[in-house]
């Protein structure tokens, strides 16, 4: 299977600058959620929606805001006819260097470095 079709349609990001993003920092937690959906009748047949959250501390509270968090949406085709909803490792694998470079430009422009990003996924812990 390969990316037929892959366009950013929704961009979103926020810095605390109140927190500081040192050497704790980077090895801090980094929450990534993502989905995959049928577009409901749009020209493209799937959105991916990705959110991460980078928090200053590993033991982060839930009511404080995280240091740095990024909403990205594309617009995804693949020259497989059959992908549905079902998010895989496959797709993720396929998708994460796209992604990744667009989490990276964002990023930079808060002055943060991109290095704490993962290059790619275990495939047992996203399958």
């Amino acid at each position: 299977m390969n990316i037929k079709r892959m366009s950013l349609i929704v961009e979103k990001s926020a810095r605390d600058l109140a927190q500081s993003f040192g050497k704790e920092a980077a090895s801090s937690g980094i929450d990534i959620s993502c989905s995959l959906q049928d577009s409901k009748g749009k020209p493209w047949p799937l959105e991916f929606s990705l959110h991460m959250e980078i928090h200053a501390t590993e033991k982060q509270v839930g009511d404080e805001p995280s240091m740095f968090s990024s909403d990205l949406r594309y617009a995804v085709a693949f020259d497989d006819p059959n992908v549905g909803e079902e998010i895989t490792a496959e797709i993720i694998m396929l998708l994460w260097p796209h992604v990744r470079a667009e989490l990276a430009d964002q990023m930079r422009r808060y002055d943060m470095s991109a290095a704490i990003l993962p290059l790619n996924f275990d495939l047992e812990t996203t399958a």
